[in-house]
């Protein structure tokens, strides 16, 4: 019983450390798989979209690398 309570919270850990680019973040994430399930979460978790921060990141990368791939093209 213990293993399985210590290994419960070690999945729900594992979501949150997964969710922490989330709008809920890691403290969201992992309160919520430990009441509904660390596997509903995670599914959860995915259907959720990136903080803003995340968001700004990704598309700064998306950029700079259309700028390398039109930089490439010139030469």
């Amino acid at each position: 019983m213990y293993f399985a309570m210590v290994l419960y919270l070690f999945a729900a850990a594992i979501v949150g450390l997964i969710g922490r680019n989330t709008a809920a973040g890691f403290i969201g994430m992992f309160l919520l798989s430990i009441i509904v399930s660390p596997l509903l979460a995670l599914i959860f978790l995915f259907l959720l979209r990136p903080n803003k921060r995340e968001r700004l990141r990704l598309e700064q990368a998306r950029l700079d690398e259309e700028m390398r791939q039109t930089h490439r093209q010139t030469l």
